[in-house]
């Protein structure tokens, strides 16, 4: 039987082991799927509890937006946003702005977003390939920014993996 405690203790005994060149990555994964499914773990038991909070919070908080319990361990909230309107996936806005004329922006607030295309680093190498088209390029190339993703860590515990935790 191991404790919670005793596992990330490992954890972070391992981490900075391995910082410093001492350590085996390996041992540091193998360590990190067993947090991982302890994290699991104690997430799909918080994913059941939040329910049973709100519907306790419901009943005790009158006309309040927040319930708060306090103890030793800390603080729990529960928050009871104002409710809002959303739009219906499957309204068809043009024929709205039709049927309602003018009164449409009295409802409604119409946005337009842009973002590069999917296709974009073939356009601009068949641009940037051909002549006559630096000024369009070097224009496009004005308007984005590159950014580099932080490449993902997953973490995929056996699923027979079991742990005791005192």
């Amino acid at each position: 039987m191991s404790s919670l405690n005793d596992l990330i203790v490992s954890a972070r005994t391992l981490r900075l082991s391995v910082e410093a060149g001492e350590g085996w990555a390996e041992d540091l994964a193998d360590t990190a799927l067993l947090l991982a499914s302890a994290v699991s773990e104690a997430q799909a038991e918080l994913d059941l509890i939040k329910p049973v909070l709100r519907a306790a919070a419901d009943a005790k908080r009158d006309d309040d937006t927040h319930v708060n319990w306090v103890s030793k361990a800390g603080s729990v909230s529960v928050t009871f946003p104002t409710a809002r309107w959303k739009l219906d996936k499957s309204a068809d806005m043009s024929d709205l702005k039709d049927r309602l004329g003018p009164s449409f922006e009295r409802y409604f607030t119409e946005r337009v977003s842009y973002a590069p295309r999917k296709d974009l680093e073939a356009s601009l190498s068949t641009r940037t390939a051909s002549e006559g088209y630096e000024e369009e390029v070097s224009t496009v190339f004005s308007a984005l920014v590159r950014e580099e993703p932080t490449p993902r860590v997953g973490f995929k515990p056996a699923n027979d993996l079991y742990l005791l935790w005192e």
